[in-house]
């Protein structure tokens, strides 16, 4: 479980080599992490006849991803972002300017959304993409931002149920799997957790319910994710739930998670917990985006991209240059540009799945469709 204390950014480094034709930029993001490890990582038992359970201690943050794809779901399957429109209302008093601009918004937008339900981009990365158009610069990033080496801030915690007033509970999956003849029932009572010399019994359903009315907790996400009053698990089924408590003590040498079953007898899966604080350097190799006209003579554009790695993490981009870290660079990426020829009335979009890595020169070549073609 890692937390990011401090960020130092921006250790720029030119690395000359006689043989290169010119110096490589590259990043370091240097920062002092606190991690909190748990031995071992996980514990499988069996609890009754035929039903085996297995305990993971998990880090909260790590649930935003799950719980914001999770919330953004809709119920008719169809798709599971809503359009993005833009709206021309009051059109008589507005500038010629003005209207010029809406319309062209309208125009990126429809191309967007064409892109989105055709199945060419994810929902998500529609609505990143047209945030960029429409915010400007405020929604563009180089991809060495301090925030994106933040587990938590890769995806918001806005979903995650198990982030409450601004900080995470502690969170502890369990996996069942039931190998006998009959219906298993298991609810959240059945459970405790021991840290030194406390007894903690894990958030029930209505601890949920009643903070969801400040804002602070998504409910959905909570009935669909937290161990509840009384889980029924059919034969040969596999599920997994979850138990939180509030936070334990980075300092605590030991966790216990407790199962009591009503035949009063309980099972323990005891955790050694490790905390080291660590600095770390991570180094961000530049990558540039080298976008060329099909024909001559060239035309004037403007290019929006965006950037999806294989991991889910979406990036729309500030202008054609992106920093990526080893990992990053080693992974599958969709890159789609919307290009708006601004001297002539002509939009279009194109999308790339490339793997950065594969690029020795660091250079993206990125076709333009011309006008006419």
């Amino acid at each position: 479980m890692k937390r990011v204390s401090t960020i130092l950014v921006c250790l720029l480094i030119m690395q000359a080599f006689s043989c290169s034709p010119k110096a490589e930029l590259v990043k370091y993001i240097s920062y002092d992490g606190e991690n909190v490890t748990f031995n071992p990582e996980f514990q499988e038992k069996e609890i009754a006849d035929g039903l085996t359970m297995t305990v993971k201690p998990i880090d909260a943050p790590a649930l935003n991803q799950m719980t914001y794809f999770a919330a953004t779901r809709r119920g008719d399957y169809e798709r599971e972002f809503s359009r993005t429109n833009v709206s021309q209302d009051n059109r008589e008093n507005q500038s010629r300017s003005e209207r010029r601009r809406i319309e062209k918004l309208m125009q990126k937008s429809e191309i967007i959304n064409e892109n989105v339900e055709n199945g060419t981009i994810s929902g998500e990365m529609g609505d990143h993409l047209f945030r960029r158009i429409y915010e400007g610069g405020n929604h563009g990033y180089d991809g060495s931002e301090d925030k994106w080496f933040r587990a938590e801030q890769i995806f918001p915690p806005d979903f995650n149920p198990f982030y409450v007033r601004g900080n995470y509970l502690s969170v502890f999956s369990l996996e069942f799997e039931n190998n006998s003849n009959e219906v298993a029932t298991i609810g959240v009572g059945n459970f405790q957790v021991a840290s030194g010399n406390e007894v903690i019994y894990p958030y029930e359903m209505a601890y949920f319910r009643d903070i969801s009315d400040d804002g602070s907790s998504n409910l959905d996400n909570a009935l669909r994710y937290n161990m509840p009053e009384r889980l029924n698990i059919t034969p040969g089924q596999k599920v997994e739930k979850f138990i939180a408590i509030p936070a334990i003590s980075r300092y605590a040498r030991e966790v216990v998670v407790q199962y009591i079953g009503d035949d009063r007898r309980s099972a323990n899966y005891a955790y050694d917990v490790n905390y080291t604080r660590e600095e770390l350097n991570i180094p961000l190799t530049k990558y540039e985006i080298r976008s060329f006209q099909s024909v001559a003579p060239p035309h004037r554009y403007d290019a929006y991209y965006i950037a999806q790695f294989e991991d889910g993490f979406i990036l729309p981009l500030e202008s054609n240059l992106i920093y990526m870290s080893e990992e990053r660079a080693n992974q599958n990426v969709q890159l789609c540009g919307l290009v708006d020829y601004s001297d002539l009335d002509f939009t279009f979009m194109r999308c790339l799945n490339v793997k950065p890595s594969n690029y020795t020169k660091r250079m993206i070549a990125f076709a333009f469709i011309a006008p006419g073609e």
